[in-house]
């Protein structure tokens, strides 16, 4: 069984928008995947609230090749969402060099956190 490797982030909404970046291989810890794999499968991409939002959440790839080939996997307009996880890209592959970017709007509200994860498994 290959190793799952997981990145998590919290955001208070009430200080600023979630992004949530992760570079694949660039060998950095905490932000990006180690530098040993050139591609990983995405098995979770999800952002869960703290308590109800009215925000947008987006799933976007940043691509190594170009801004031609950088796009929005998935966005939510999430409507009075509780505690939910909102999963997308399940099985999008990406490569070294590419980015994985998690956001949420901000809601100048203080108290409502957002949490994103993120879980990439090895291919190869």
């Amino acid at each position: 069984m290959k190793q799952v490797l997981i990145f998590t982030k919290q955001q208070a909404l009430g200080s600023g928008a979630l992004t949530h970046d992760v570079v694949i291989g660039a060998g950095t810890e905490v932000t990006s995947t180690p530098a040993n794999n050139d591609e990983y499968e995405i098995d979770l991409a999800a952002i869960a609230a703290a308590s109800a939002i009215t925000q947008t959440a987006v799933c976007s790839i940043i691509s190594v090749s170009g801004s031609a080939y950088t796009f929005a996997l998935s966005t939510l307009s999430l409507s009075s969402v509780t505690s939910g996880v909102h999963v997308y890209a399940k099985g999008y592959r990406v490569r070294r060099g590419d980015t994985v970017r998690l956001t949420c709007a901000n809601s100048g509200t203080p108290a409502i956190t957002v949490s994103s994860e993120l879980r990439l498994i090895p291919i190869g």
